[in-house]
């Protein structure tokens, strides 16, 4: 089988952003869509898939190293109300961080 552009956006509004522009996707996916090409093989579903990984990589590890912080386990959801206090710092930083160094780094 393939998928078509719209699929495709579909699938990455699932999947990584819910508000991904159909720009967004159409450019990447069309490195690996043929000349003209508007269908995507699961060879080139995986290619796109995977360029957007490693896009979005530096986005990830910053997002996971901010909940390692605040203390949220994987599941655990964040909301605005959320925030890096000093004492999750201290605790959670594996740094030999004092409170002092803590507030001055916030």
């Amino acid at each position: 089988g393939s998928l078509g552009i719209d699929e495709l956006v579909e699938i990455f509004r699932k999947m990584f952003h819910p508000q991904i522009s159909m720009e967004e996707v159409d450019g990447i996916a069309s490195e690996w869509a043929g000349e003209g090409s508007i269908r995507l093989n699961v060879t080139s579903f995986v290619a796109v898939v995977s360029r957007y990984i490693r896009i979005h990589e530096s986005d990830w590890c910053l997002v996971q190293g901010i909940r390692e912080l605040i203390g949220k386990d994987k599941g655990d959801p964040v909301t605005h109300s959320d925030k890096l206090v000093a004492d999750m710092l201290v605790k959670n930083s594996h740094l030999p961080l004092t409170y002092e160094e803590a507030e001055e780094l916030l």
